[in-house]
């Protein structure tokens, strides 16, 4: 399960033509699960701050023995973007 929690944040018009750009910070428990940006394996695990992320991208968390958490964040301009993210574990062998 994905947590955002934003920090300053700031309303900005819904607008389907605009899609905004910033930083996202993303932490989970336990640490050291392995992040996915739109599908493809980001080169990072947790904790990490990833860099001109696109409003609506789908961030995924990967550790063994934890069952997968994906959700679709939502960004907001000049701002560093947070998700807190608790990683459930797998009752399967991994």
């Amino acid at each position: 399960m994905i947590l955002p929690i934003f920090i300053g944040c700031t309303s900005f018009p819904a607008s389907p033509s605009q899609t905004y750009y910033g930083n996202l910070q993303i932490n989970s428990e336990p640490s050291g699960a392995n992040i996915y940006l739109d599908g493809t394996f980001a080169g990072f695990s947790t904790p990490h701050k990833l860099e001109d992320i696109a409003s609506g991208s789908l961030i995924t968390l990967k550790l063994n023995g934890y069952l997968n958490s994906s959700n679709i964040v939502q960004i907001y301009p000049d701002q560093l973007n947070i998700i807190e993210v608790t990683l459930t574990p797998s009752t399967f062998p991994p």
